[in-house]
């Protein structure tokens, strides 16, 4: 069988970071399109393809149909290409959703503590307003635990270095103690929201980050709260 690539209409939803190509959150529920392939040549292409479909397959079907051959198909490859690169779906579906969230809050430096908050929550508020954003995370729900312990940490080591960055630099200005708790602190500022979008369904409104990074700042400069 032929190998081609298509590309399809439908793309992973919006994120952007270093290696990635541009892309933006949109406020109206749908994801966004890539603009365009990768470089990196006709592998990193059919790569992309295959999560592309991956992604389709997800939000049309659900994690429960999802089969191998109904990506290859949508992405217009032989089986064996994505057989050979991802082994069973819940790899596939493990490795598309590491991509979706990738990159998704960039590293903000507003020149303040809560300047970065701010442009953090603000972030994950476009992004988790995202309804395709909500579904893929889901679907994490269904993987086995090992793969989805591998999703767990690529997600987390990607927070916790954007955790680090701004914490360290709110320590060198002198605006919080050195003591402070990198991770508790960014998990004060965007907890919620997630809970919110994941697991309670109820919507919050813009008015309500301003909320979230004041009680995030308050904590940060009271001491106690943010230790392990």
């Amino acid at each position: 069988m032929i190998e081609r690539v298509e590309t399809p209409s439908t793309a992973l939803p919006a994120a952007s970071g270093a290696g990635r190509p541009a892309r933006s959150a949109d406020r109206s529920g749908s994801a966004r399109t890539y603009t365009g392939a990768r470089p990196g040549g006709r592998s990193e292409r059919v790569r992309e393809a295959i999560l592309k479909a991956t992604t389709e397959e997800l939000l049309s079907v659900g994690y429960a149909e999802l089969t191998l051959s109904s990506v290859a198909a949508r992405a217009g490859l032989a089986l064996s290409t994505v057989r050979r690169r991802w082994g069973s779906k819940a790899a596939l579906a493990a490795a598309t959703v590491t991509e979706m969230t990738a990159g998704a809050v960039p590293v903000p430096d507003t020149g303040t503590l809560e300047g970065d908050l701010r442009a953090m929550t603000q972030s994950v508020f476009d992004y988790a307003s995202q309804a395709d954003v909500i579904t893929m995370i889901r679907t994490t729900l269904a993987l086995p635990e090992d793969e989805l312990t591998d999703v767990r940490t690529q997600h987390w080591l990607q927070r916790g270095i954007i955790a680090h960055q701004v914490t360290q630099r709110a320590i060198e200005r002198g605006e919080i103690p050195p003591s402070r708790n990198s991770g508790r602190l960014v998990e004060m500022a965007v907890a919620r929201m997630w809970m919110r979008a994941l697991l309670t369904g109820r919507p919050f409104e813009q008015h309500e980050l301003e909320g979230f990074v004041q009680d995030a700042l308050a904590a940060a400069r009271a001491g106690g709260r943010l230790t392990p």
